[in-house]
């Protein structure tokens, strides 16, 4: 018989974190399903529309990516990613780990594009947004993955180390 953490962890398997296909995306400009966990802009697009920097942050990894995107800032969340490898390898996302890694790549990339000290700048001067966290503790600790390792305020200790 089936433990209700192997039955969700089942469900979560079988249908990944995608959000790629309507209602997503029913405000967002186009009117386009867009990956994001969202019907519209998301907080990064609004801030950066607010600061007048630019409408929409693109996704890093956008194939079409502009150099010019680079100077003004991307994207490198995934939905459904988390602080704990677990998160990200159940829900078949970018892990947290991997997306500190495109953030270093875009480094360079930046550095590329506009030079060593003009990148530093733009380092320096920018706002960075983190959200992390909700996924470990609403799927992996209380879906059962974790709890039989840790209990509540081990497991978030584990997450802020």
């Amino acid at each position: 018989m089936a433990s209700a953490s192997s039955f969700i962890l089942f469900i979560l398997q079988a249908c990944a974190c995608r959000c790629n296909y309507p209602p997503y995306g029913r405000d967002f400009p186009g009117k386009v399903a867009t990956g994001r966990f969202c019907n519209g802009k998301n907080p990064t697009d609004l801030i950066a529309e607010a600061l007048g920097i630019k409408d929409i942050v693109p996704a890093y990894l956008k194939p079409d990516l502009q150099s010019d995107d680079l100077l003004t800032g991307v994207g490198f969340a995934s939905g459904g990613s988390g602080i704990d490898p677990l998160t990200s390898s159940t829900l078949g996302v970018v892990a947290m780990s991997q997306q500190l890694q495109y953030f270093k790549d875009y480094i360079g990339k930046l550095t590329g594009v506009a030079g060593e000290e003009k990148a530093k700048a733009i380092i320096a001067n920018s706002l960075v947004l983190m959200s992390a966290g909700n996924n470990d503790i609403g799927l992996s600790y209380t879906a059962g993955l974790r709890k039989l390792e840790y209990t509540f305020p081990a497991y978030c200790a584990q997450l802020v180390t």
